[in-house]
């Protein structure tokens, strides 16, 4: 009996239709965030340092093409380090702006459809214990399905990898993502 429930729930969840706003002239607004919380540790096992770090970004996006839209992302990013037996702990903030483009794979009319994107990001970072301060360039993978709970809402979980690059020190950060992002797509009247 449960799997005959599952299966209608499916097969109507599947079968139904959404007109959605992903057409050409209309506009994409919206963000995402993702939390995490990471543990260091040395190669004798001994904790280095514990940080919880949060990214959020907004963007405004217009369609250029049925399916594909262009458009800015802001982004807010802040990690905050501790480090045991210490009693400081260093916070890490970083603030940007960049171009994203943006392409949905499935036909319009489905609720859930699959979505990619590039974006590149320049960002201005800073540490509270002055050790950094400076310039960053990231470019940005995102790829993820899309649940359209109307003609004008979408819930997104966004998986991606960056490549960030300090101007400075010439470092690199490679990063996989993950997250969850509200769109909402306007009719161009």
């Amino acid at each position: 009996m449960q799997k005959v429930i599952l299966l209608s729930l499916y097969l109507s969840f599947y079968s139904l239709n959404a007109n959605c706003q992903i057409d050409k002239s209309n506009w994409l607004i919206g963000g995402n965030g993702n939390f995490s919380s990471l543990k260091e540790y040395d190669n004798l096992n001994n904790k280095i340092s514990t940080a919880k770090y949060m990214l959020l970004s907004t963007n405004v996006g217009y369609f250029l093409f049925d399916k594909l839209a262009a458009g800015i992302r802001l982004r807010f990013s802040y990690q905050k380090s501790t480090f045991p037996g210490a009693t400081y702990a260093n916070s890490y903030s970083e603030f940007g702006v960049g171009p994203f483009v943006r392409y949905y794979y499935l036909k319009k009319e489905n609720l859930v459809n699959i979505f990619s994107e590039i974006s590149y990001q320049f960002n201005f970072a800073k540490s509270s214990n002055s050790t950094f301060k400076g310039n960053q360039n990231s470019l940005a993978f995102l790829a993820g399905p899309v649940i359209f709970f109307n003609n004008n809402i979408s819930l997104e979980f966004p998986i991606g990898y960056s490549i960030t690059k300090n101007q400075l020190s010439n470092n690199k950060t490679n990063s996989l993502q993950f997250g969850v992002g509200l769109q909402i797509h306007l009719e161009k009247n």
